[in-house]
């Protein structure tokens, strides 16, 4: 059993609880073990896979994607086409087949505080389309994915990464690996592994604002729609689909990212904010088959 003790932080009462030692079971070795589903984490898990390694790719949703699928960054832009490389061109490979992904067009868009212009190569995705791009790629591969997991600790053997444990619907358990790849996005395992990191920018707990997407559906097209591209009122279209859109995005809020009671009241206002928006529109001449389909996860 563990033992609990009382102490004031920032005038309030918290309980700290010392856990007792206990010996976590292992549930299994790999070669690699990638932490983090998103596009780099699907990625580096792919290319040791095709490697010979036996590979398993840790992820805290219960699908693969990362921010295109779980917060709805969907767009595809580049001013010169040089960072489209690797598997990215498997991805959109995929994504055709699926049907989920706009054709690339050219956009000149202005470049801000610079007085200037610049050529964008402009497409975007669908979020399911993405799940399921990568859930194929992932399979034929032969990478071992475990959803709903999430990361707790690295397991040290003095300066060196030996696998990491994590917390699981079953309980907590160790992953043994050859190789850890930190693909989080916010170097989680690396600073469980104590290495320096810094929290925000400017001495501001914050690196950037915090902001909140959401889709509609029932959107009416008119003549100047153009797949990927955005229009006045909506964002882009989810790929191909012109009638379902990105409903713009809840004003960016300057929070501590890693104060959960801060981020709690910012999405339970921008999902409020997001009904609201989204009604009002419905309310419009010619809007009168708009509807709210999603608001995305934080």
């Amino acid at each position: 059993s563990g033992d609990a003790f009382l102490f004031h932080f920032k005038g309030f009462i918290m309980t700290a609880w010392h856990e007792a030692a206990r010996v976590i079971p292992t549930l299994g070795t790999w070669d690699v073990a990638v932490c983090g589903a998103g596009p780099a984490g699907c990625a580096a898990a792919m290319a040791a896979a095709r490697e010979g390694a036996r590979t398993v790719l840790i992820e805290r949703e219960g699908y693969p994607g990362g921010a295109p699928a779980t917060q709805f960054v969907i767009p595809i832009l580049s001013t010169n086409g040089a960072d489209f490389q690797g598997l990215w061109h498997a991805l959109i490979r995929e994504l055709r087949t699926l049907g989920g992904v706009s054709d690339f067009t050219r956009q000149r868009t202005p470049i801000p505080h610079r007085h200037a212009q610049a050529d964008w190569i402009v497409a975007s995705m669908h979020p399911e389309a993405v799940k399921i791009a990568w859930d194929r790629m992932l399979a034929q591969a032969g990478v071992t994915v475990l959803p709903r997991v999430l990361v707790s600790a690295a397991l040290m053997d003095g300066p060196a990464v030996r696998g990491i444990a994590v917390e699981t619907k079953k309980g907590r358990f160790a992953i043994r690996s050859g190789c850890t790849v930190d693909a989080t996005g916010d170097g989680d395992v690396c600073a469980r592994a104590g290495a320096a990191f810094d929290e925000g920018v400017g001495g501001q707990p914050w690196a950037m604002a915090v902001g909140l997407m959401a889709i509609a559906g029932g959107i009416p097209s008119c003549e100047s729609d153009v797949a990927g591209h955005g229009r006045a009122g909506f964002g882009r279209t989810l790929g191909p689909c012109l009638h379902t859109r990105l409903a713009g995005m809840m004003a960016g809020r300057r929070i501590d990212p890693l104060d959960e009671q801060a981020l709690g009241t910012f999405m339970r206002v921008g999902r409020e904010h997001y009904w609201k928006q989204l009604r009002a529109r419905c309310a419009e001449p010619g809007m009168e088959r708009v509807f709210p389909v999603l608001s995305a996860g934080a």
